[in-house]
C-alpha cells in the first residue's frame, strides 16, 4: 500500500505499474507490491532525482497513466505513481473493477488527458475521495506525495474502514480468503 510505495520512492524507485492487479496477499494479509517489470531508478542529476522519460516500447497500463505519461516523451515520475495510487484506491473501493472497464484505450487515454477521471464508488470515505482528487491533479507539482498520502491514510485508517459500508460482507470478495480479516487486508492495502 502507501508504505509500501513510500518506501520505493524514498529509494528513487519509479514503479510505473502500480495497480491491484499487481499488489500481492500475503498469508498473513499484507499487501506485497509486485511486477517490476516496467520500474526504472530515477537519476538523481535527472530532474531532481523526481522524473524521466519512457524511451522503451513497452506495452503500458492506460487507464492508470497520468496525464504526463500520455505525451511523446511520456515523463514518468514520483508523482505519476501517485496518480496511479489514485487510480488503484478506485479499484479497492470498486470491488478490484478498473475504470472504464469497457471503453476503448483511445477513449480512456482522451478522458485521463482531460483530467475526466471517474467519480469514486458510492461506498469510497469522503476523506479517501478527498486524498484521491488531489492525487490526480492534472499538475504533478501539485499532487501530494507518498509520505503525505500514507500519512493520512494510516492516521485515518479506523474511521476509514468502518465507513459508509466500505467493508459490508456482501460486497467483499476478501472474506474468502482463509485466515485473513476485512480490516487488517484494508489497513494493509491503504496504509501498509
Amino acid at each position: 500500500g502507501a508504505r509500501g510505495m513510500l518506501f520505493l520512492h524514498m529509494k528513487k524507485c519509479v514503479h510505473r505499474d502500480l495497480a491491484a492487479r499487481n499488489c500481492l496477499i500475503s498469508s498473513t494479509g499484507r499487501i506485497k507490491i509486485a511486477d517490476f517489470g516496467l520500474s526504472k531508478l530515477i537519476d538523481e542529476g535527472e530532474n531532481d532525482g523526481e522524473a524521466g522519460t519512457n524511451n522503451s516500447n513497452a506495452q503500458v497500463p492506460v487507464r492508470w497513466m497520468a496525464p504526463e505519461t500520455l505525451k511523446k516523451p511520456a515523463i514518468y515520475s514520483l508523482r505519476s505513481d501517485v496518480w496511479a495510487f489514485g487510480v488503484m484506491a478506485y479499484e479497492i473501493f470498486n470491488n478490484g473493477g478498473k475504470p472504464w472497464p469497457d471503453d476503448p484505450v483511445k477513449y480512456v487515454a482522451t478522458q485521463i488527458r482531460k483530467g475526466n477521471m471517474p467519480k469514486m464508488p458510492e461506498a469510497t470515505p469522503t476523506k479517501v475521495v478527498d486524498l484521491v482528487s488531489r492525487m490526480w491533479n492534472k499538475e504533478p507539482e501539485k499532487r501530494p506525495g507518498m509520505r503525505v498520502i500514507a500519512r493520512d491514510l494510516c492516521t485515518n485508517i479506523k474511521e476509514l474502514t468502518a465507513s459508509q459500508g466500505a467493508l459490508k460482507d456482501d460486497k467483499m470478495t476478501i472474506n474468502k480468503i482463509k485466515g485473513v480479516s476485512r480490516e487488517s487486508f484494508f489497513v494493509s492495502l491503504l496504509c501498509g
